[in-house]
């Protein structure tokens, strides 16, 4: 294994995605390992711009180091600078983003409303934040 492949702790192989990529500017972390994550966020009774609990500050951190994306209303898209996900249900929106990061090993959905979807773990807006400090520190 070269030098480049391989990872200072232990010799472990680096396993990234090859189709890695930031969008200009680079307000969207869209890169995606093995072991990583990626977040959903719905914005009505979810995010403070419209009653809910998470903080704006909280999701520009998160984009910083996962691929995040608004589900709901996409006001949450200008808002907090993420793209949205594509589909006609928030069910379908969730497999786009599935399909978009096949590699990623866990996929968190946060929305006021409870949501189920194959491969998802859904939070309540005050749930996600009393672990949001671990997705933080897992960088």
């Amino acid at each position: 294994m070269s030098p480049s492949t391989e990872s200072r702790f232990g010799g472990l192989p680096l396993v990234e995605n090859s189709r890695m990529k930031s969008q200009k500017g680079g307000k969207q972390h869209e890169i995606t390992k093995r072991g990583s994550k990626v977040l959903v966020f719905d914005r009505d009774d979810t995010v403070e711009t419209n009653r809910g609990p998470i903080p704006i500050q909280l999701i520009e951190k998160l984009k910083s180091r996962y691929p995040v994306y608004a589900y709901g209303n996409i006001a949450l898209c200008s808002e907090a600078g993420i793209p949205y996900a594509e589909g006609e249900s928030k069910q379908d929106r969730l497999r786009w983003v599935k399909r978009k990061h096949p590699e990623a090993d866990e996929y968190i959905v946060v929305d006021n409303d409870p949501i189920s979807a194959e491969g998802w773990k859904h939070y309540y807006p005050q749930d996600f934040l009393k672990i949001s400090h671990r997705l933080l520190e897992d960088c």
